[in-house]
């Protein structure tokens, strides 16, 4: 509505103009639903869940979060991330996070952060950005997913393999290890020092050549079957040493299993 006003700026009348905003309402409310939806979807998933805005203000966090942290809708707008973040980590990680907004590029990073009983677990933080049809972004979602557990469980695996190697290089036994799909992974001292061989030649190309003419065949048809049925196994056979004698070997390789129950090969 607008006023028609005369020369000497009486009003006349009034001027009313209609224009049908049909298409962008519908937009409007297609947009809210969508939006709805997706916060509907971010709070039943077991991350927590984030948006920001193109500078990277974080507007929304998923109830997961709120959870975790302990805060509300209402405190997380005066959070002092200090808090909630390892302080070590802290510079770095808003190094990387501003990069990522001055070129648009996804964000990555693995740190620790505190929930409401004070402890710290580790997380994957990815934040993607989301760009409209022009190609501009003008949001970036993000997520954190604990990976507490997968860290520990890698680093429980590397001290039991570091125990294993340490123990098996003490000693005077030939040890070796081969995975579930039959391949070698590894050999001690004891093997490189009887056969003479690299490490990388008998992982490589085996040993087999160095069997007794006599012992080949049924040794390799033992392995085979026992292979096969993923079963443990046990054999005598000759072997060429480095000085290029044959001395019997008596072979003991238990099965191996994984927590899940599949097959992860023999320690012979």
């Amino acid at each position: 509505y607008s006023p028609i006003r005369e020369t000497d700026g009486t009003v006349a009348g009034i001027l009313v103009t209609v224009i049908e905003t049909t298409a962008k309402k519908l937009a409007e409310d297609s947009l809210k639903e969508s939006e709805q939806k997706f916060r509907d979807i971010a709070d039943n998933i077991p991350n927590l869940a984030w948006l920001a805005d193109e500078k990277g203000k974080i507007t929304w966090y998923n109830r997961q979060w709120h959870e975790y942290t302990g805060s509300s809708a209402e405190t997380m707008e005066n959070i002092n991330w200090q808090d909630i973040l390892d302080p070590v980590i802290f510079p770095d990680l808003l190094v990387r996070w501003q990069e990522s907004l001055d070129t648009g590029t996804p964000f990555e990073m693995v740190f620790p952060m505190k929930g409401k009983d004070g402890i710290y677990r580790q997380f994957l933080t990815r934040m993607v950005p989301i760009k409209g049809e022009d190609g501009l972004i003008y949001r970036w979602l993000g997520t954190n997913t604990d990976v507490t557990q997968q860290i520990k469980a890698e680093l429980d695996a590397k001290e039991s393999e570091k125990r294993f190697r340490t123990m098996a290089e003490g000693t005077d036994l030939l040890v070796a290890t081969a995975d579930g799909d039959g391949n070698a992974q590894y050999f001690n001292q004891a093997w490189l020092d009887f056969t003479g061989r690299s490490m990388n030649s008998l992982v490589n190309y085996g040993w087999s050549d160095l069997l007794h003419e006599e012992d080949r065949d049924s040794f390799l048809q033992k392995y085979v079957a026992a292979f096969d049925k993923q079963q443990s196994w046990t054999a005598e056979f000759r072997v060429r040493n480095k000085d290029g004698e044959y001395r019997w070997l008596f072979t003991k390789a238990p099965a191996r299993f994984r927590s899940d129950g599949s097959f992860a090969g023999y320690i012979s």
